[in-house]
């Protein structure tokens, strides 16, 4: 697997009522309250006072990488969760992070605003009583050294007799600022991905009852959504990209054993 370094990873303004709502705290770490408090007990050398700033460039290094998530409402039918993150040592790399999220929540608030009232208007004028709703969640936030992982989920609901699922992994590196491949983030080759994939789902249900094959998991593992926990990494595929509404979204986990059993 890729060498443990990190953590995890946005709405409109405009004509869009929009409340932004800071809904929780993430990663294992002591709050910043805390530690600021901490800091404000500590002896503080005469010789030091007069450099407050470079010691709050300091002290923010210092924190570890955490983060928090706010939730956004657009409208009546729209809500939409994603994380900010603070600490760590590469503080301009997590604000240029910060501000990627917070477009791309806006974009999909105002979207998908636009959309369910879209909906609404055309079932009105077919006299249709009809709900419709969008929500994206923020579900997982891992965080290893400058590696940060996150998984948001989405549900959309237009009538009908159910709604649709999906999903959104995003594996970015602090450092080298940009997102990381499959193969990258297990630390192996491309083909060696592929089969460390095949080999996580061939203990799934679905494979074993003939549901789906290993074949299609191959040939359609570019499509997949990936993001690391601390199991390992996650590989879902999507609502009908390897059979019927009924199988879901197939998944697996792909862990560090599978990768030394390709490699072997």
């Amino acid at each position: 697997m890729r060498k443990k370094t990190g953590l995890t990873l946005g709405i409109c303004a405009g004509v869009l009522a929009i409340v932004a709502v800071v809904v929780g705290t993430g990663v294992v770490v002591k709050m910043f309250g805390e530690k600021d408090e901490a800091r404000e007990e500590t002896y503080v050398p005469e010789e030091m006072e007069s450099q407050p700033e470079q010691q709050d460039t300091e002290a923010s290094k210092a924190e570890p990488l955490s983060y928090t998530s706010v939730m956004i409402q657009a409208g009546d039918y729209v809500t939409v969760e994603y994380p900010v993150f603070s600490g760590g040592e590469y503080q301009e790399a997590v604000q240029r992070l910060n501000e990627r999220f917070k477009s791309e929540a806006e974009r999909i608030a105002s979207e998908q605003e636009t959309e369910m009232n879209s909906f609404l208007t055309e079932a009105e004028k077919m006299d249709m009583d009809i709900s419709v709703s969008f929500e994206r969640s923020l579900k997982n936030v891992y965080i290893e050294g400058s590696m940060i992982c996150v998984e948001q989920s989405d549900y959309s609901y237009t009538g009908g007799a159910h709604g649709l699922a999906g999903l959104t992994g995003i594996n970015y590196d602090l450092e080298e600022e940009r997102e990381l491949s499959m193969e990258e983030v297990l630390g192996c080759s491309k083909e060696n991905a592929v089969e460390a994939v095949a080999g996580a789902f061939s203990r799934t249900e679905l494979v074993q009852e003939g549901i789906i094959t290993l074949d299609q998991v191959r040939e359609n593992v570019d499509e997949a959504v990936y993001y690391m926990t601390e199991e390992g990494l996650h590989i879902v595929f999507p609502q009908y990209s390897l059979g019927a509404y009924a199988i879901g979204m197939p998944e697996a986990v792909v862990t560090e054993q599978d990768v030394k059993a390709v490699q072997s």
